[in-house]
């Protein structure tokens, strides 16, 4: 048998405590009690919220968030498994005293080190509470290696180690030795995922070129791989990389065997953690074909560009660069009118040359084949669909999709109503329909002339200056003959970034040169930029800015900044999201208030970008015409009438207007007056005596939209047809009748009044005027405590009153085994409260006790007699087993011996019983092994792991309680003891 010391967690309890367990309403937190009963108004800790357990990618932040409760305020501290959380760095705990109940551990660029199981512990002068919570970390790639720290280190090296570093740095034409740091962690992932004939592009793009040092490397990385996904992956198989789908979305997919079908897939994108869903397509999804996975992405935009990744619990399993080809459409497919038996042409022209783009009619993609001819231009600018001999099923929508952009347009065929032609087969027409309205080569030949315009620009550029690698501060450009380094000329230090800028507002372009004294040239889609009282061109130093005060639809485009040979691009979007006049919303937020069956009208105008769509909800439920309900729309406002309006029309009504830039809400509110609905009942009685009836109802469900002003009562007298009005009475729901004959019944109408009418009547039950109507039995009298001199009781009361109020209870005794009961208290002087001290009792006489409730006709029926019970000072709880041992152990069993505890009159009474508990040592539940206390001193514990860790322990118990349990000094281990 191995012992091993206890872990931290063990905290001993101090001397003078006890430890009472108590459960907490929160699963999963041990609150442990010091004090046997506590203070009023104070309370053990708790957690009202305990820390959730966590999965998160390595290199983000971890934060563990609980909140505690107690009287006083605990003290709140975490701790792990295995390690500390004392490293400032590592570990911030944080509290705001705003809200002091509230404690969070966060964890910066977590680590895979902190993976662990943490403990929070929120302690007070009256007890504890402890909840754990596990920190699971994905361990990710793309770790600098060494050779890339060495290059960073050697880039901060003294001026007089420059020399050394430009030797190193030179590498002769002939022999290009790429090692494993210097090239974009990105590579690997995307070639291990690419077919063999696109080895060659992506190490051009890579710019790898010793392609025999790349297949040695990768066929290293991929058994490497392969054995790393063997722990979750039976097979994976069919990978088909990421491809744009009509409709302006894009998927990859493959096949994939998993021997876990639980374990956890991630998605990420350029390293981040990308959610998605499952079967339900929003902007990333995945849908799950048996052994097939396919990932999508919704709605394509440029910002979907990268590279994408699926992981299996860290380990990855396919990787794809996604790029979107920067093209558009300079002129879009058109309308087709096509006769019977006609060919029907589509046309559009490109702003870039495409081998290839997607064309589809009806939903369905068209292929070249006997119904389809799809034709290319030879300088790939000009794409046609020929849609061959025309029926009229093939018309309706057609489209075409080039990168993330696509245009659709709708194929007519009409019928051929030839008289000629009637009763006989049609014959095919040579004619085509559609196309040569537009000059098609004429646009493509001067895109064209444009684009090699810029190719020769680029390649005029490249003449005045040759660079050796990127435009970044720090590249060293270097004569390999002459060994020293050469001026690198003006150079950008910060390049032009992508805007998007609302139409109306300011957009502002930025770079940053290496030098304070350049001069440059701004350009926008290829045409040189003059300064105007809209367009601002400021140079400031090395920064020198492009500023539109007032941004157009026609802003939109490609701008560029050359200086010194080198330039910057990028994008200004002008969105053109709707648009309301504040005023205009302002009136359009007013409450429109009518009464039930009038009309509501709710209208507001907008202005933005086509096309716009708009929607109407009322309470959040989006409204559709009907012949109640009517929605105008134009390209300027929108209009919602609401005809014949009922009161459940109440409520929010909201406009969102809605286009490709953005999103605007309007909110109103609809108030339909009606009269109330009736008074709510049933009815409860205060007082039902010979004299008066004093009773009072629930205001109405509803009041209509106005506040209930009077009631309305009448009343009949049980036996006769007539009622008599008693008048209105003032808006509180309450009556007390004083004319009444003792004995008779009445029944009450009660209806409310409001400004918009008079509700239906609410009718009560019969009423009673002085009947004798007795309370029903309390609860059995419940033994709170016992005492040589006093016994302590508490009961509930009944849940029929008879009617009426109740006035205290009568309490009674007799000894066990006795008929007779006395009596504790005059009936005429009850008890007031639902519990008493009962002090005439004899020590060592064992009681029984019953009580009845009392109301203005009398004592009721009593109730069923209590548990018996013994006037005596209560037992004390025995103190802790005496030399607990391991007498004998195997792999599954364990046999324990001990010794009873110390009797100690008045503070450790004698053991009646003992309870052994075990657990696991990576649990802190405990686990009782026997339900009933056993009275021998030693047992053995069956059913036990092999070789598993386990911590023991014994509690004594008795009359008065469980004792202070006992446990070894370590855990065990489930094995013989050594020699065996």
């Amino acid at each position: 048998m191995k012992f091993f010391k206890k872990t931290k967690d063990e905290e001993p309890t101090a001397p003078g405590q006890v430890a009472i367990k108590k459960r907490s309403r929160v699963p999963g937190v041990m609150i442990t009690q010091f004090v046997e009963e506590l203070p009023e108004g104070m309370t053990t800790p708790d957690f009202t919220r305990k820390p959730i357990a966590l999965t998160i990618q390595e290199g983000k932040c971890a934060v563990f968030k609980a909140i505690v409760s107690g009287n006083p305020t605990p003290t709140v501290h975490w701790t792990r498994s295995n390690g500390e959380v004392n490293d400032p760095e590592r570990y911030k705990m944080v509290s705001d005293p705003a809200t002091p109940n509230e404690h969070c551990i966060e964890m910066p660029e977590v680590s895979t080190e902190q993976a662990d199981t943490y403990k929070c512990f929120a302690t007070n002068e009256y007890g504890k509470a402890v909840v754990t919570a596990n920190l699971n970390v994905i361990e990710m790639g793309y770790k600098k290696s060494k050779a890339m720290k060495d290059a960073r280190a050697a880039a901060v090296k003294p001026p007089e180690d420059f020399k050394s570093l430009l030797t190193k740095a030179v590498v002769g034409p002939d022999k290009v030795e790429k090692k494993d740091g210097e090239i974009d962690p990105r590579f690997w992932d995307v070639l291990m995922s690419a077919d063999k004939k696109d080895y060659e592009k992506i190490c051009h793009e890579f710019g790898v070129t010793n392609f025999r040092w790349m297949l040695k490397t990768l066929n290293a990385k991929k058994v490497e791989r392969e054995e790393e996904q063997a722990k979750y992956v039976e097979n994976l198989s069919n990978l088909k990389h990421i491809e744009v789908k009509p409709g302006g979305g894009a998927e990859f997919e493959f096949e994939m065997s998993l021997k876990d079908p639980n374990v956890k897939i991630f998605l990420f994108k350029n390293g981040v953690m990308v959610p998605f869903s499952v079967d339900t397509e929003e902007k990333h999804f995945l849908k799950k074909t048996g052994r097939k996975f396919t990932f999508g992405i919704k709605d394509l935009a440029g910002d979907d560009e990268g590279l994408y990744q699926v992981m299996v619990e860290g380990v990855l399993i396919f990787s794809t660069d996604f790029k979107v080809p920067m093209v558009d459409f300079l002129v879009k497919i058109q309308e087709v009118k096509a006769m019977e038996r006609e060919d029907a042409v589509f046309e559009c022209v490109l702003s870039s040359p495409m081998s290839k783009i997607q064309w589809t009619g009806r939903n369905q993609p068209c292929e070249q084949g006997e119904k389809f001819d799809i034709e290319v231009s030879e300088d790939m600018l000009i794409h046609r669909l020929v849609v061959k001999d025309c029926a009229k099923l093939d018309g309706g929508i057609y489209s075409v999709s080039a990168g993330i952009k696509s245009c659709n347009a709708f194929l007519v065929v009409e019928a051929d109503n030839d008289p000629a032609s009637k009763g006989k087969k049609k014959v095919r027409k040579t004619t085509r329909a559609g196309g040569g309205d537009v000059d098609l080569a004429k646009i493509a030949a001067e895109q064209q002339a444009k684009l090699a315009k810029e190719r020769d620009e680029r390649m005029e550029l490249k003449k005045k200056r040759v660079r050796t690698g990127p435009l970044i501060p720090d590249t060293i450009i270097v004569d390999n003959h002459l060994m020293y380094p050469l001026d690198p000329g003006v150079h950008f230090t910060s390049g032009l970034s992508d805007v998007s800028v609302n139409m109306g507002n300011r957009g502002e372009l930025e770079c940053k040169l290496s030098s304070d004294n350049c001069e440059g040239i701004w350009y926008k889609d290829g045409e040189e930029i003059e300064a105007s009282d809209d367009i601002e061109m400021t140079h400031d130093g090395a920064f020198h800015r492009l500023i539109l005060k007032n941004c157009k639809e026609e802003d939109s485009g490609k701008y560029r900044f050359e200086a010194d040979g080198r330039k910057t691009e990028a994008m200004l979007i002008v969105e053109d999201p709707p648009r309301v006049n504040p005023d205009d919303l302002a009136d359009f937020s007013k409450p429109v208030i009518i009464k039930v069956g009038q009309s509501a009208t709710f209208k507001l105008s907008f202005m933005g970008r086509d096309p716009i769509k708009i929607y109407w909800y009322n309470e959040g439920e989006e409204l559709a015409e009907d012949k109640h309900i009517n929605i105008e729309k134009s390209l300027t406002h929108s209009r919602l009438l609401l005809s014949k309006c009922q009161r459940k029309a109440t409520g929010e009504i909201k406009i969102k207007i809605k286009n490709e830039c953005g999103t605007i809400e309007g909110i109103s509110r609809l108030i339909v007056l009606d009269k109330p609905s009736p008074p709510l009942g049933p009815v409860e009685i205060i007082e039902a005596s010979s004299a008066v009836l004093d009773f009072k109802w629930r205001p109405p469900k509803d009041d209509g939209g106005s506040p209930v002003i009077n009631y309305i009562l009448e009343r009949q007298q049980l036996g006769r047809n007539s009622w008599m009005k008693l008048g209105q009475i003032p808006g509180e729901p309450k009556y007390r009748d004083t004319n009444v004959d003792h004995g008779r019944k009445y029944c009450y109408h009660v209806r409310a009044v409001t400004e918009q009418g008079i509700s239906e009547m609410m009718e009560t039950d019969d009423i009673q005027a002085g009947t004798r109507a007795y309370p029903g039995q309390p609860s059995s009298p419940k033994v709170v405590s016992a005492f040589a001199n006093c016994i302590n009781l508490e009961w509930v009361p009944p849940s029929n009153t008879g009617g009426t109020n109740i006035l205290g209870y009568h309490l009674e005794k007799r000894k066990k085994g006795s008929n007779l009961w006395g009596s504790i208290n005059h009936m005429k002087e009850p008890i007031k409260g639902q519990g008493f001290a009962v002090k005439d009792v004899i020590e060592g006489m064992e009681y029984e006790f019953r009580v009845a409730a009392i109301n203005i006709s009398g004592a009721g029926e009593p109730s069923t007699p209590s548990e018996s019970v013994i006037a005596r000072d209560p037992k004390k709880p025995p103190g802790k087993v005496l030399d607990l041992k391991v007498t004998g152990s195997t792999y599954t069993t364990l046999s324990l011996g001990w010794t009873k505890p110390r009797e100690e009159e008045g503070v450790e009474d004698e053991a009646k019983g003992y309870f052994v508990e075990i657990r696991p040592a990576a649990n802190p539940e405990w686990d009782r092994c026997n339900n009933n206390p056993i009275i021998m001193t030693s047992y053995n514990i069956l059913g036990l792991k092999s070789m598993a860790m386990y911590w023991v322990r014994v509690i004594a118990t008795n009359d008065g309680g469980e004792g202070e349990p006992k446990g070894l000094e370590s855990y065990i281990i489930a094995m013989p003891p050594p020699g065996e």
